[in-house]
């Protein structure tokens, strides 16, 4: 119950019954063979979902000392409430307040950026033809991403509105009314029936990912603002693994202490954490930056701005554009006396930040809103190697590592998804105790090595490096209190920073006292 908070519209249809009877047992031919087999059988009333999980081992043990084992093992995982029943919406985007006016917001669009559950699927508006649809902020109607270029120009000037409106408010009361007819003459052969705007593409934006980057180019859906990937998706099923994996554990010559595991792992309906599945619609970057042109003679922008500097003569303090945007530190990108710079950028910012439309499932729960929620990406094959021994010298020393490696850290799934791992593909350990005599103290150090690897779990997004780390410990058992241990842990005696995944705090040296009592 998270009264309407976490959960938001789906508080009244949340509640989960799942059901589940399992039954396990093992069999023992020899001394030396034993086999152990279970199933269980699992229903989810909220995904209308059975799951059936059989289990079987092969166990061989040749001797006290060394055991062989071959096992096959299938597991699920049902979506979790979050996955199910969020609905929880991070703001409204800052241009459409939801409150309808001719400037910010036309048709009265409400966009929230929202985490939205996942439990029946959802579908995207498609026109008369078939094709994927947008819905345009500025008329309300839905246009697919090419019948509509030739209005390009109608949208490009609601653009110019947006910033005749943030200018205005930078000016004399008495001449801001002069604003919006200056920018229309500055930005006559940009926009206009026959602007260069006009041979403008339209791409996606994934704005959630922008706002982190800042940069359009960078952000674009799939990569280059293509939406063919774009398809309507279903309700979430249960993630199955089923994995195949043969190990040995054993002691070697009464000092070696071995452990060696490999396995083959087929994960199916690979769950997706929050993914955004919304894009904003915007004129293609590159093609937008083209229309404006370049900062030099015979560009567009460039050649504007030289004709039209006499108009805007005491609109600002120097008596330019240039000192009306450089004197302003929300604006000014470099101060040399040209406006060119600072309306490039508004000019791109808000090409990206309030675009023409949105491209979001046909659903009442959605609306006109940015969503991320939660797929199911596909299959992926994952197979690796884990081994951990201990050596021991003598009743004193023993030295102990381990080591693990996995085929990849990113894979495509069959969905053509790629899903990260975020873990290393090789990462070891190595360390040595030492007990000084009948002291009672020891000590003991530990380095690991982790390789960098790339790591994914919106909003965290990015390459986690390479990091080397040195622990050390030193720990005393007194003799008047058997069983009991204090020890000191020091985490990264040295001191290195290092991140263990993105958007987390770098970790530093980190020390603690640790008291344990074992009753034998």
């Amino acid at each position: 119950n998270t009264e309407g908070s976490i959960n938001g519209r789906f508080e009244n249809d949340d509640n989960v019954n799942q059901y589940g009877a399992y039954i396990q047992g093992e069999y023992e031919f020899t001394p030396k063979w034993k086999a152990v087999a279970a199933v269980r059988e699992d229903y989810h009333d909220r995904i209308d979902e059975f799951q059936f999980s059989p289990r079987a081992a092969l166990i061989y043990k040749p001797d006290p000392k060394h055991t062989l084992r071959a096992t096959y093992n299938k597991a699920f995982t049902t979506p979790s409430n979050f996955s199910l029943s969020l609905d929880l919406a991070n703001g409204i985007h800052p241009l459409w307040n939801g409150v309808q006016n001719d400037i910010y917001n036309p048709v009265g669009t409400e966009m929230n950026i929202r985490g939205i559950g996942n439990p029946v699927g959802y579908n995207y508006h498609y026109d008369d033809g078939g094709a994927l649809a947008y819905h345009n902020f500025w008329d309300g109607n839905f246009y697919n991403l090419t019948d509509n270029t030739q209005n390009n120009h109608v949208y490009f000037d609601q653009m110019v509105g947006v910033l005749a409106d943030q200018l205005a408010g930078q000016v004399e009361p008495g001449l801001a009314a002069l604003v919006p007819a200056i920018l229309q003459l500055l930005f006559a052969d940009i926009t206009g029936e026959g602007g260069s705007i006009n041979g403008a593409g339209l791409s996606g934006l994934d704005f959630v990912d922008y706002l982190g980057t800042g940069d359009a180019n960078a952000s674009l859906w799939d990569g280059d603002g293509d939406l063919s990937n774009l398809l309507d998706f279903g309700p979430q099923k249960s993630e199955t693994v089923e994995t195949y994996e043969l190990g040995y554990k054993g002691i070697l010559k009464d000092k070696l202490y071995l452990q060696v595991d490999a396995y083959y792992t087929q994960k199916k309906n690979l769950r997706s954490g929050l993914q955004a599945k919304s894009p904003l619609i915007i004129f293609n970057p590159n093609d937008f930056i083209e229309a404006l042109g370049t900062n030099e003679p015979g560009q567009l922008l460039h050649d504007n701005l030289a004709e039209t500097e006499n108009l805007i003569y005491n609109l600002a303090d120097g008596g330019s554009l240039a000192a009306l945007l450089e004197n302003n530190p929300d604006f000014v990108v470099d101060a040399n006396g040209d406006a060119y710079d600072e309306l490039f950028k508004l000019l791109t910012d808000l090409n990206a930040q309030v675009g023409l439309g949105v491209v979001t499932p046909d659903d009442d729960k959605v609306n006109d809103d940015i969503i991320l929620t939660y797929i199911n990406q596909g299959d992926v094959e994952i197979f690796g190697a884990d081994m951990g021994f201990t050596y021991v010298f003598s009743d004193d020393i023993q030295l102990q590592g381990a080591y693990s490696w996995v085929n990849d850290t990113e894979l495509l799934s069959s969905f053509g998804d790629t899903v990260f791992f975020n873990a290393p593909k090789n990462k070891f350990s190595l360390g040595l105790d030492h007990m000084l005599g009948d002291s009672g103290v020891g000590y003991g150090i530990n380095f690991r090595w982790n390789q960098g690897f790339r790591a994914n779990s919106t909003p965290y997004d990015g390459v986690v490096d390479p990091y080397n780390v040195l622990d050390a410990k030193v720990f005393y058992r007194p003799k008047f209190l058997d069983g009991f241990q204090v020890t000191l842990d020091v985490n990264n005696v040295i001191g290195t920073p290092y991140r263990t995944f993105p958007g987390t705090p770098e970790m530093g040296r980190m020390s603690f006292v640790k008291m344990a009592y074992t009753v034998k």
